[in-house]
């Protein structure tokens, strides 16, 4: 972690206690739920971030984070965005089950953290 990462983290920490260890047992792979970044299942495509989360959510017990779209991640997306072909998503869960983990070939992909606005379709 970056400096800059540690600090807000230490600042949040003391705001809400217990935070800390959530983090630090959702990124280090320790006991419950971990981070995964998805290739979202093609039934997902043209369906609102509403329903992907209920979908994520019952059938897979994954909670949706992010959806990342040419290299931005879009971070708490809004309601009305729609998922594209070629998105892919952050998870926290159990597992994977049966989703597919990401298979990332371009770098330009890696997602660059973006406010809450949703891309232009």
């Amino acid at each position: 972690m970056t400096s800059k990462v540690v600090s807000h983290l230490l600042a949040r920490s003391a705001l809400y206690p217990g935070l800390s260890a959530l983090v630090t047992d959702i990124v280090s792979g320790g006991e419950g739920s971990e981070l995964y970044r998805i290739a979202l299942p093609d039934e997902y495509i043209g369906l609102s971030i509403d329903a992907v989360s209920a979908l994520l959510r019952s059938d897979h017990k994954a909670t949706l984070l992010s959806v990342n779209r040419g290299g931005r991640a879009f971070v708490n997306p809004p309601s009305d965005l729609v998922l594209m072909s070629g998105d892919d998503a952050i998870v926290v869960a159990e597992g994977l089950g049966s989703l597919a983990p990401l298979q990332v070939r371009d770098a330009s992909i890696i997602p660059r953290t973006v406010a809450a606005v949703a891309p232009s379709a």
